[in-house]
């Protein structure tokens, strides 16, 4: 069983080690954006940072699409897309970026880390994540002593706490060690490992390359509605600039009302980031299904992420959480919803 020490440091490092693409990131520039609503008067940059994978949608859309211009006003937008997250993890750490989409274990552990924290603003998308091993692989006794791959954060937390309820050891160093995409499809399709623990569109390629969904996110009433992204600002950033954090949620929440109307458009822009990135796109029918496989939503889950902070914290993978009022602050959400008619978010 590995062990890892609770330093910031160390368990900056385990997340970096536990994600499964490349680590290139693709800089696309500050947009220009047009002057903001009557009263817009904040300016500045604000740069944003994901990841190419399909539960990151609200990003490209809200990025795409034009809502966050069109809110921000004369605050600056520069989104970046990365190809893994250990590099937007990085980016975080260095000062280079002042919010990203996550997923929540992660937001928490560098959160913990860092000296200016780490707030948890919104949700994102929820589900999109499963256990994808070979066919002849049919229960979990099966897999003793077989190899699996999980990326660090929700993923590897939501394996560990499979694999201990079937009997099973966590996963070792070499099992969350950084692998491509296209290196995980390759160690599975030639028997090097058994499966992969993978968030969407990786667990439908692993899928069509011959394998089944064994699990997915354990312990909660559906897998469906477990929390796999969170939209995050750093606390200096949240600080300094309120009206331009509750504009980037009013982008982030028009985005998933776009994508909960049709993914088709979200589905053709990320075809063309894959593109931009040098990544080899999707066959139609497996984007499809991966977008199919996730809930966009603009509320975090807050319940449910704590279940997931539980379980982490047991599997040694995060420090238990004592104050989740430096975790989350709905404050500009809530806000939001109130205007527009809807229930607030609460714990």
């Amino acid at each position: 069983m590995r062990k890892l020490l609770a330093t910031g440091l160390v368990l900056a490092a385990v997340l970096a080690t536990g994600c499964s693409a490349t680590t290139i990131a693709r800089h696309h520039g500050t947009v220009k954006l047009p002057i903001g609503p009557p009263g817009t008067s904040a300016s500045g940059i604000l740069r944003l940072g994901y990841v190419l994978d399909v539960p990151d949608a609200p990003a490209l859309v809200a990025t795409q699409m034009g809502y966050y211009q069109q809110d921000l006003g004369k605050v600056s937008l520069q989104p970046q897309a990365f190809t893994s997250q250990a590099a937007e993890i990085t980016a975080l750490q260095t000062g280079q970026l002042d919010a990203a989409y996550l997923d929540p274990i992660t937001a928490i552990t560098i959160s913990q880390a860092t000296r200016n924290g780490l707030r948890i603003v919104a949700g994102a998308a929820l589900g999109g994540t499963e256990l994808v091993v070979t066919k002849t692989i049919t229960q979990p006794s099966q897999l003793k002593g077989r190899q699996l791959a999980a990326p660090a954060g929700t993923p590897q937390t939501a394996a560990d706490t499979w694999l201990r309820a079937n009997g099973l050891p966590p996963l070792s160093r070499q099992e969350t060690a950084p692998s491509t995409s296209a290196a995980i499809l390759h160690e599975f399709t030639t028997a090097t490992i058994a499966g992969a623990w993978e968030p969407a569109p990786l667990d439908t390629e692993l899928t069509a390359a011959g394998g089944h969904a064994l699990a997915t996110t354990p312990d909660t009433p559906a897998a469906s509605n477990t929390p796999t992204l969170v939209l995050a600002v750093t606390e200096g950033y949240l600080t300094g600039h309120r009206a331009a954090v509750a504009n980037l949620v009013k982008g982030q929440i028009q985005a998933v009302r776009q994508l909960a109307a049709s993914p088709v458009p979200a589905e053709s822009a990320f075809q063309q980031k894959l593109a931009q990135a040098g990544t080899t796109a999707l066959p139609p029918a497996e984007l499809t299904a991966s977008f199919a496989q996730v809930t966009f939503t603009d509320n975090p889950q807050e319940p449910q992420i704590r279940t997931e902070a539980q379980q982490a914290a047991t599997a040694g993978l995060i420090k238990p959480v004592s104050n989740w009022a430096t975790i989350f602050d709905l404050t500009q959400l809530n806000a939001l919803l109130r205007s527009a008619g809807h229930k607030p978010v609460t714990p």
